[in-house]
Formats: structure tokens, C-alpha cells, sequence
């Protein structure tokens, strides 16, 4: 809840590889692991079908 946040910041925090308007399942990978935690595949598999209502395993700016 910083005051500096907005949600196309988050979207271009991660979306850092190739910035193309898609965040990959391996951008999410790579974030949560230099921030938090690893994440299993399975992990990453819950937050993209919840996610990626276009189904084509990325998440655009209006899924984000």
C-alpha cells in the first residue's frame, strides 16, 4: 500500500525479459525467487490458470 505504487509500475517490474506488453510464466519464476522464495511448478502453474484468462501461458497488462 505505498502511496508511489501503481498497477502499470508492478506490470513493468515484472515484466523485465523481453517487455512486450506479456508477462511470461518464467518472469513470475524468476521474481518470486530474487524476492521471496522459490516457487514449485505447480505454484506457477495455480497463479497462471487463475490468472490467464486467454490461455496463452502469459499474463497482459488487463490479466495482471
Amino acid at each position: 500500500m505505498r502511496y508511489d505504487w501503481s498497477t502499470s509500475a508492478g506490470f513493468e517490474t515484472l515484466n523485465f525479459r523481453a517487455p512486450v506488453g506479456r508477462i511470461t510464466r518464467y518472469e513470475i519464476a524468476d521474481f518470486v525467487r530474487d524476492h521471496f522464495t522459490s516457487l514449485s511448478e505447480a505454484d506457477l502453474d495455480a497463479i497462471i490458470r487463475r490468472c490467464d484468462t486467454d490461455e496463452d501461458e502469459a499474463l497482459n497488462f488487463t490479466e495482471f
